[in-house]
């Protein structure tokens, strides 16, 4: 199982060990979006100039990683009270609207497999089902068979 120098899994795999540093790691991002979604404000407020004060680190680019355990920590406390809540009724939509539920959980699924629709071999699942849903529009379109 491939490690940091922490001795941090880097990847999910079969390995217990993986499976429970993924599952540790996103159950304390979830609980700590949820947590940081406390009030029906758009935007935490900060002029683009305290803003910049707000998120600095001394060393944005160190030689060394700060190790997985110490990012929920830096996430918490530098961006997740600065990100724009689009689901507020303070906000409106020029570009983006806020995200649906079950397509935040397809974007884990998919960010987690990492799958790719170059070829089948890629990702035979999705493949399939790309195939079966470009059918059932051409059925549904009026189109003939083939």
């Amino acid at each position: 199982m491939l490690q940091n120098k922490d001795t941090e899994p880097l990847f999910l795999t079969e390995a217990a060990a993986s499976k429970q540093s993924y599952s540790q790691l996103l159950h304390k991002i979830v609980d700590d979006i949820t947590a940081s979604i406390s009030d029906g404000k758009a935007y935490a407020g900060l002029s683009p100039q305290d803003l910049k004060k707000a998120i600095h680190v001394e060393n944005i680019l160190p030689e060394e990683g700060i190790g997985l355990k110490n990012v929920p920590e830096l996430f918490s406390s530098k961006i997740l009270p600065y990100f724009l809540r689009t689901t507020s009724t303070d906000y409106m939509a020029h570009l983006h609207g806020p995200a649906l539920i079950e397509t935040i959980a397809a974007e884990l699924i998919l960010s987690t497999f990492n799958q790719s629709m170059d070829s089948w071999d890629q990702s035979p699942v999705a493949t399939e089902i790309e195939l079966e849903v470009v059918e059932a529009l051409c059925k549904l379109f009026g189109y003939k068979e083939g």
